[in-house]
This record gives structure tokens, sequence and C-alpha cells, in this order.
């Protein structure tokens, strides 16, 4: 499993890997602090100039069986498409906002993959699911309710690096 982007959704996507038996989990980030934390979750974490590298050793050439892109840039579809083996699944999560798409629809048939985009479903009952699956992960956490400034803020400050914590949309903070 190949996971884009080592912000708070990408940790989670490692935990998410990792819960589900993914037997090798590589970390793609710009950031070093991020692919720190990535590999204490268990991830090889790599730059991007070494995600083709990383994968190539990982998979004997053969490229990724699953893509999770969670940054929402055109490089970093780009990317997760480069990475997959044929018939392999990409799947974006990253909100996208660029008029373009860095592949065709013949480039997404020739290769035979399975393409997903959209939102989670965040309900109730998968706040409970999620979280006694971080426990299971040995995630410690505690739920904080903060105003809606307080989470921008939070998020912020994780997006630009500025804290070793993390949070997820629904202003639930770890440690």
């Amino acid at each position: 499993v190949d996971i884009l982007g080592c912000g708070p959704v990408g940790i989670l996507a490692i935990l998410a890997a990792k819960h589900k038996g993914a037997s090798k989990i590589i970390a793609v980030d710009v950031v070093p602090e991020r692919r720190a934390k990535a590999e204490q979750f268990g991830a090889a974490a790599v730059d991007i100039s070494n995600a083709a590298a990383a994968v190539a050793a990982a998979t004997a050439g053969r490229g990724a069986d699953v893509a999770l892109e969670l940054v929402g840039s055109v490089a970093a579809l780009q990317l997760g498409f480069d990475l997959l083996r044929p018939a392999g699944v990409l799947s974006s999560i990253g909100v996208h906002t660029e008029q373009q798409f860095p592949f065709t629809p013949v480039d997404a048939y020739n290769k035979n993959i399975t393409y997903r985009s959209g939102r989670c479903p965040a309900r109730h009952n998968t706040y409970w699911v999620c979280t006694n699956a971080l426990r299971e992960c040995g995630v410690s956490f505690s739920p904080t309710c903060v105003d809606l400034g307080a989470a921008l803020c939070v998020h912020t400050m994780v997006n630009n690096g500025l804290s070793t914590g993390f949070c997820t949309l629904c202003c639930l903070m770890m440690g």
C-alpha cells in the first residue's frame, strides 16, 4: 500500500492499512517530520524523490497493489497512478480543486486500474468503529471538543508542520 501524504489523514490511513493486514506500507511526504511520524506508526517513509525506487524495491518492480492519494494535488494523483501496478486500485481522498486530471481514461483503461474518489461517509457509528480500530492499533487518545476557530487553527498548524500532534476534521485530538 502506498500512502501519498502523511498528514493527519495519512497517519490514520497507515493505521487503517495495518489494521486491515497490509504487509508493506510505503508512506510518501515532503515534510521530514511527517515521514518520521509515519515511521513511528509502522510505515516505510520516503521523500517523493525516492518513492518510485522504494515501491519498486518493495514489490520486485511490479508496483503497488493500492495507492491512497491524500494530498489533493494533481502531482500526487499522478504519482499514485505511476506507482500503481497494472490492475491496481487508486483511491483519491485528497480534495482536488484543479481543472486538470493527470491521466486520461485511456491511460486508466490501458493500465486496467480501479479508480475511486470521494468523501468518507462519516456518521455516528463510523466514529465508534474508527476509535475502536485506533485502540486496537495501540493509539491512545482523548476526544476533545473545541470550537471551530480552534479546530481550524490546530488543523493549520499540523498542515504547516508546526505541531507534532494530529487532529481530524471531527476535532479528535491525538498525541
